[in-house]
Order: structure tokens, then C-alpha cells, then sequence
């Protein structure tokens, strides 16, 4: 059996480095962590964030969407990712109970 993991949201909280990518790309649409969670709880798009809160036009969306897909897994936004708390006591569990076999990075 072979097992693929997504780290993104179950292994690594991604918040921080997807709060700070739409600060850089949205320009006077900065606004606090906690605030940006909130909306995206709801949840509300990117999109739907910057057209309703900051009355950006369909455009000006459409680059930021694209700018967003070409930044949210540059090594410079990664970074931010943290693992959580629960996440290295997990891995050692799984290790013990299966053979582990890593899967080359993307290119």
C-alpha cells in the first residue's frame, strides 16, 4: 500500500503563509490575520474579499487570482508554514505501523 500525504491544512497550518501572500498582493487591502480567518470561515473567496470589502473591479481580481496561483508555493511563502502540534507524534505513529517510503519533490 502506498499512502500520499497533503500536508497543506493537515499536517502544516498554511494560514500564516495565505494571509501574508494576499497582503502582498492586495495593496491597501491588508488587513489583521484574525480578521482575514474570519472572512475565510464564512467562507468567503479571495475574490469575494477584495471585490465586496475593497471594491476591486473584475480585473483587478482576475490578476490577483493569477498572481496568487504563481506565489502560493514559492519557497519565500513556504516558508511560513508551521507544522502542528499534534503533527511530529503523528508521523511517529504512522512510521511505526508502516513502511515509509518518501516521495520525490515537484519540480
Amino acid at each position: 500500500m502506498k499512502l500520499l500525504i497533503d500536508l497543506d491544512g493537515t499536517l502544516l497550518d498554511c494560514r500564516s503563509r495565505l494571509h501574508r501572500l494576499f497582503c502582498d498582493l492586495a495593496p491597501g487591502a491588508e488587513m489583521p490575520f484574525e480578521d482575514y480567518w474570519t472572512l475565510k470561515r464564512v467562507p468567503r473567496s479571495n475574490t469575494s474579499i477584495l471585490q465586496d470589502l475593497a471594491g476591486w473591479s473584475d480585473q483587478q481580481t482576475s490578476d490577483f487570482e493569477r498572481r496568487w496561483l504563481e506565489g502560493v508555493e514559492r519557497d519565500e511563502y513556504l516558508q511560513f508554514d508551521q507544522p502542528f502540534a499534534y503533527t511530529e507524534r503523528a508521523l511517529a505513529r504512522r512510521r511505526k505501523a508502516a513502511r515509509v517510503v518518501p516521495v520525490p519533490p515537484r519540480k
